[in-house]
């Protein structure tokens, strides 16, 4: 009977401590993405095209945007830190990239500011969306890249997210 007793009592405490700490905890959800999950907006996509590392550059003469799904489960309000890796080749033009969200109908209602590259480099430029509340619902990233420059293209690299719920 004492032993029953002590590994009742053992079990109830390790039960009370892992519920305890799991209420505090709050989790993390890293995500990296290859640029070839961005897909080509609008008509002008012929251009488009996968490069070896898994990226996708736009190899046309003309600006192209693109979406870039972002995936995380959102039950509540969540921060996020975003950043996309673009490759600026052109010389006048930049490349930019916004964070957006839709509503279940694919309306946009919200997005964060453009962030823009900062002249035309042989190295991908990183641009950081930080933390903000993502809330309830579908995400994704889109950017707009120059036409080829001197036949040099613009290319998303890739792409990350960071999904924390604070809960």
């Amino acid at each position: 009977m004492r032993f029953r007793h002590w590994h009742l009592s053992t079990l109830l405490a390790v039960a009370t401590l892992g519920a305890a700490v799991q209420a505090d905890a709050a989790w993390l959800d890293n995500r990296y993405y290859m640029g070839s999950e961005c897909v080509p907006v609008g008509y002008t996509s012929q251009g488009s095209s996968i490069v070896s590392a898994g990226g996708i550059r736009n190899g046309g003469t003309t600006t192209q945007g693109y979406y870039c799904p972002l995936r995380h489960y959102t039950s509540s309000y969540w921060t996020d830190d975003i950043a996309v890796y673009v490759l600026d080749r052109h010389y006048s033009e930049d490349a930019w990239c916004q964070v957006r969200a839709a509503n279940p109908y694919g309306l946009s209602y919200s997005y964060t500011s453009k962030k823009y590259t900062s002249g035309s480099d042989t190295l991908a430029q990183k641009l950081s969306f930080g933390y903000f509340n993502s809330g309830n619902a579908w995400w994704y990233v889109a950017c707009e890249l120059p036409g080829t420059y001197s036949g040099s293209a613009s290319a998303i690299h890739a792409y990350y997210s960071q999904d924390i719920d604070r809960g």
